[in-house]
């Protein structure tokens, strides 16, 4: 979540802009930098009227003793990454041909000047 969040307008204009039928945010300070797990001031509906209130800013903490499911998913990704290397065996002779790739391309690039 992006962390560029402030509240640079007065409680009066906030009241004004969003029509608010009810304040319950009591004295309402600026503030200049919003940040999750802080108090902010939200406008919502309440049996039909806009209601002025102060409510917790951001996204709720996933629940205790569970990972998310992108946890879970890595981990996954991890156990198949790491069974596919113990699968795989190099080629016989696949070192020889770097070697091989190396010494043919330092032939051909001989006259050439390198940074």
């Amino acid at each position: 979540m992006c962390n560029l969040y402030s509240s640079a307008r007065s409680q009066d204009e906030i009241r004004r802009t969003f029509a608010v039928d009810r304040d319950e945010a009591g004295n309402l300070p600026p503030l200049p930098g919003i940040f999750p797990d802080q108090m902010a001031p939200v406008v919502h509906s309440v049996d039909g009227a806009r209601v002025l209130t102060m409510m917790r800013w951001g996204l709720p903490p996933p629940p205790e003793g569970r990972h998310p499911a992108g946890h879970q998913r890595s981990q996954r990704r991890l156990a198949l990454l790491a069974a596919l290397a113990q699968a795989c065996t190099p080629l016989p002779g696949a070192g020889d041909l770097v070697q091989r790739v190396r010494r043919h391309e330092a032939t051909q690039d001989a006259g050439m000047v390198r940074p």
